[in-house]
This record gives structure tokens, C-alpha cells and sequence, in this order.
């Protein structure tokens, strides 16, 4: 028995575009190892963290993981002030974000994630006298160790 013409070519149209698509997620995942993909992940991921937070951020590495819908931040440092001279003012080993893909499908980024890995945060002393609270909270050692 024959096939009606219009079946095959349904048929031949279903495996094209399902081949389409695969060589396209294909070559996505391929290109985010590519090093020049990969540094400009980086640079794009500084460049709106900086912009978003009105500090200075610089990070280390960025590794994209499209499949497990992770970024991995590695030694990701946040200056006191706006400039790059500036002190530390956070620094962490790692940041793990994750999210969904269907919010990102809709042009939303929604993250289910957010691990911080060994974050430090320094403060200095404040310019101005010390409550007298806060003084017996520091001699207690409730507050923190050391400013």
C-alpha cells in the first residue's frame, strides 16, 4: 500500500525542522566554549552588574552551563565606591545563579537560585562615634569580631 504524497511530506517537514532545531541548540552549546564566547559572557555579565549596582564588579571566570540553567561566578570581587581603585568592599569564591527557561522564553529572567560560596565582607570603622549600644555589643563580642 501507498502513502499519500501530502503524509510524506508532513513527515519529511517534522524531521527537517526537528533536525533544525537540534543543530541549532547544538551549535549553541558548542559556542558557549568557545574562548571568545566565553569572554564576552564575562564581559557582558560585568559590564550590567557594574551598571545595576553602581559599583565597580570584576569577576574572574564565568562558566555557562545552558543545560543545567546555571552561570558560575568565580572570584567575583565588589569595590567600596564606584571606581576600580577602590577597596573591597565583597568578595566571593563563587556565586551560582540558576533559573527557569520558561520565564526566559518570555524575555523574564526569573532566578530559583542564588549561592554564594565563602562570601567576605569587610567593613571599616565608622567616622563617627560608636552608640553606646553598638560599643557594648563590640566589647561583648555580639557584633563582630573586629571592624
Amino acid at each position: 500500500m501507498s502513502r499519500p504524497r501530502g503524509t510524506l511530506r508532513a513527515r519529511r517537514f517534522v524531521v527537517v525542522a526537528l533536525a533544525l532545531v537540534l543543530a541549532v541548540v547544538a551549535a549553541t552549546l558548542l559556542a558557549t566554549q568557545i574562548p571568545t564566547v566565553r569572554a564576552y559572557i564575562l564581559r557582558e555579565v560585568e559590564s550590567r552588574l557594574t551598571h545595576y549596582a553602581g559599583r565597580e564588579i570584576r569577576i574572574e571566570r564565568a562558566d555557562f552551563r545552558p543545560l543545567r540553567s546555571e552561570l558560575e561566578l568565580h572570584s567575583v570581587q565588589v569595590a567600596r565606591g564606584s571606581g576600580p581603585a577602590d577597596d573591597v568592599l565583597l568578595a566571593v569564591d563563587t556565586i551560582r545563579l540558576g533559573w527557569g527557561w520558561r520565564p526566559l522564553l518570555r524575555r523574564s529572567l526569573v532566578l530559583d537560585q542564588i549561592l554564594l560560596v565563602r562570601p567576605r565582607l569587610t567593613l571599616r570603622r565608622a567616622a563617627v562615634p560608636v552608640t553606646p549600644f553598638a560599643a557594648r555589643a563590640m566589647l561583648k563580642g555580639d557584633l563582630i569580631e573586629q571592624l
